[in-house]
């Protein structure tokens, strides 16, 4: 479903599987992730003309570019359905060159 497009909060939920046919409703386990870089490089991929923007435009801008270097690398793992287990989000490390995930450790 595009229906996570459409929201502020990009993470991923159960219900967007809604229109999947019966796969959420006959999967054990169900995992999505979620990684707040992508969106936040979209965002700010859209900042052309920058420097033509209000102080307070240009703050909110820095402060998006900082907020992206923060979770540069960072993914989560969500975990909404787990029929034999619990459910949870487990932060991964991403690495873009090679599209793997690893554990998290932090800098």
């Amino acid at each position: 479903s595009r229906q996570v497009e459409s929201r502020d909060n990009k993470r991923p939920q159960l219900s967007d599987l809604r229109e999947s046919g019966s796969i959420k409703q006959d999967a054990d386990v169900v995992m999505m992730l979620y990684r707040e870089e992508f969106y936040l490089s979209r965002t700010l991929g859209g900042q052309d003309g920058a420097h033509q923007r209000s102080i307070n435009d240009r703050a909110k801008l820095a402060d998006l570019k900082n907020h992206l270097e923060q979770v540069k690398g960072l993914s989560e793992l969500l975990i909404p359905k787990n029929r034999k287990g619990p459910t949870d989000t487990v932060r991964l490390m991403f690495d873009e060159a090679t599209t793997t995930f690893r554990s998290f450790s932090p800098r």
